[in-house]
């Protein structure tokens, strides 16, 4: 999360473009238009904005790499740095390939770590990515997403496994349609999907589950994951077990996990976390559910939180 506002005083204003940033950096983005910059600084009662952005870029505060584009310096420098090794990769004739496989993490490359990757691949080398664009990316930037939008390098998809019940509601999540209950059934009972009505419900199906169905069914305790933090906070407080959000989880592997979705989580849903959440257990997952005829509608309709990057732009450019 970012700082705190910054408090009164002579460099309030240029404290807070960069605070603006920051949070846009949270949120996954790597720039910000300069106008809705201005716009926020005036919401935030800065009495001279324009003074203010002029401020943040005299002080490296921010930076200007395009024409109405801010960026945090720091995160500029590792978007360009990202785009030049994948240009010096491809110019000496080398290979870059992104391979689309839910088992991979790849999508979980900052722009630092995906930088470092490519700079130790020599000239005329060849480097593989696997990992599953479709799943919650490492923040800021999206690279693996960019790679696959720039044009620029080959993309290969691997062949998903169908057997379980849990590999098909993987496979429909990931295509954007949530398989219908009877696809769901099979003798490991790999999924269960738990219905509820309210938020104290959800809470109460959830404990059963961590205390004694799923361990007596499969041998130990799941992970509990939910969507937003103020709910794993609220669950902790209840059931007083480790729960964590999807973003905390992801790239993690358990056998078993209990995906909470309460009615208050309404509107929270995308894709992508749930992509992400479904990858990490082994043979069970345990949906508690009170999202209804939502949650379909939200792996249909709401692929990503949107991401505002350079990579794919810079990598077509260049």
């Amino acid at each position: 999360m970012p700082g705190p506002l910054p408090p009164p005083g002579p460099d309030r204003g240029r404290l807070l473009v960069r605070w603006l940033l920051e949070r846009e950096a949270v949120a996954g983005s790597t720039w910000m238009p300069a106008p809705v910059a201005l716009s926020a600084l005036a919401a935030l009662d800065v009495a001279d904005p324009a003074a203010a952005l002029r401020a943040a870029l005299e002080q490296d505060d921010a930076a200007l790499v395009d024409d109405g584009v801010l960026a945090l310096p720091e995160v500029a420098l590792a978007e360009e740095e990202a785009a030049e090794q994948v240009e010096r990769l491809l110019v000496t004739e080398g290979r870059l390939r992104v391979v689309v496989d839910p088992a991979g993490d790849a999508h979980r490359l900052g722009l630092v770590d995906a930088a470092a990757t490519l700079e130790q691949v020599d000239d005329g080398g060849e480097l593989d990515l696997r990992g599953d664009p479709a799943a919650l990316p490492a923040g800021p930037g999206q690279v693996l997403r960019d790679l696959v939008a720039s044009g620029a390098v080959e993309v290969e998809q691997v062949e998903l496994p169908l057997a379980s019940a849990l590999d098909r509601l993987r496979a429909g999540v990931r295509r954007g349609a949530l398989p219908p209950p009877a696809e769901l059934a099979d003798d490991a009972r790999s999924v269960v999907v738990v219905p509820v009505s309210s938020d104290e419900e959800a809470a109460h199906r959830t404990g059963q589950l961590v205390a004694v169905s799923v361990p007596r069914a499969f041998g130990s305790a799941p992970d509990v994951v939910t969507l937003r933090r103020r709910t794993a906070r609220a669950l902790d407080e209840q059931l007083g077990v480790p729960v964590r959000t999807v973003g905390e989880l992801a790239g993690a592997r358990s056998e078993a996990l209990v995906l909470v979705l309460p009615p208050s989580a309404a509107g929270s849903a995308t894709r992508e976390l749930l992509v992400t959440a479904l990858a990490v257990p082994r043979v069970h997952v345990s949906l508690v559910t009170g999202l209804g005829a939502e949650l379909p509608r939200a792996v249909a309709a709401r692929a990503a939180r949107p991401r505002r990057t350079r990579l794919a732009a810079l990598l077509r450019e260049g």
